[in-house]
């Protein structure tokens, strides 16, 4: 049994937690997008420096440290599912679709977002910006 080990995502790169998550092309312009969302500023970084930063800046349970939580969750989850339906699915939704099914989940995100952000984080964006 042959295993691919290029990244599902770009094809560019072998595939790592690191490449997968934040230095590919496809889940780095997403998490740009999200950071820029967040009205963070800075760039992308490595796995373990993301969680270090997450770690340092989002301690407690802050309306702010809350949403990066859920957000990081948000896009690992929904980056690997992009990447198992490219490879088991062979299909593709593209950056901007990944970032619509984060905006627009039901369940999770949009329902927190919608009911905290505007009352506790004023400086957060419209989901509609994504």
């Amino acid at each position: 049994m042959d295993i691919d080990e290029q990244c599902q995502l770009c094809r560019g790169a072998p595939e790592t937690i690191n490449h997968a998550f934040f230095a590919c092309p496809f889940s780095g312009a997403i998490w740009s997008r999200l950071l820029q969302w967040l009205n963070i500023n800075r760039s992308n970084m490595e796995w373990t420096d993301e969680l270090k930063w997450a770690e340092t800046w989002c301690k407690g349970r802050s309306s702010k440290a809350e949403v990066y939580k859920i957000v990081l969750a948000a896009a690992v989850y929904y980056v690997w599912q992009e990447r198992n339906n490219r490879l088991f699915q062979k299909r593709s939704k593209g950056v901007d679709g990944v970032l619509r099914q984060i905006a627009q989940e039901e369940d999770g995100c949009k329902k927190i977002f919608t009911r905290i952000g505007p009352v506790l984080c004023p400086t957060l964006g419209n989901f509609d910006e994504l």
